[in-house]
């Protein structure tokens, strides 16, 4: 299960790059930065790659296929951002994430319940070596 997740993962980045990659109550506004995302929320877990963790402000930018760019606020000073694809199928999202910066080799991966103003989701940051699950999480997001 794990290596057909990860080789899909591996096909929604290459797609991702062909296309040219250039509180407890629930999503609030991220602090003192312009909207960027149509999407916005929160990131809680741990990853180390994009120095995430605990919680984390979250935005995503998404069409309404689920393909756009995702920015990432930590209180610690950390950010980052990417770009993401998703499938969408019976109310869930499979998405990947591609970070651009930092420039990283490996895609993360979420599976998301949505409705028309919510995206409730788990991610799972995966060696793209050893195929080992590396640390996990969850993310809410309103619609803006």
């Amino acid at each position: 299960m794990r290596t057909r997740h990860l080789a899909l993962s591996l096909l929604l980045a290459l797609t991702l790059a062909a296309q040219g990659c250039g509180g407890g109550g629930g999503p609030t506004e991220p602090r003192d930065r312009p909207a960027r995302g149509n999407w916005i929320g929160t990131i809680s877990g741990t990853h180390a790659d994009l120095r995430v963790q605990g919680t984390c402000d979250f935005e995503m930018n998404l069409d309404a296929t689920f393909i756009g760019q995702w920015w990432i606020d930590c209180p610690n000073g950390a950010s980052s951002q990417g770009q993401v694809i998703g499938i969408a199928f019976a109310n869930n999202v499979i998405f990947t994430f591609v970070s651009i910066s930092p420039l990283l080799n490996c895609p993360w991966d979420g599976f998301a319940a949505v409705t028309a103003t919510t995206i409730d989701d788990d991610f799972e940051v995966l060696d793209c070596t050893t195929n080992a699950v590396r640390s996990t999480g969850t993310f809410q997001l309103r619609k803006r």
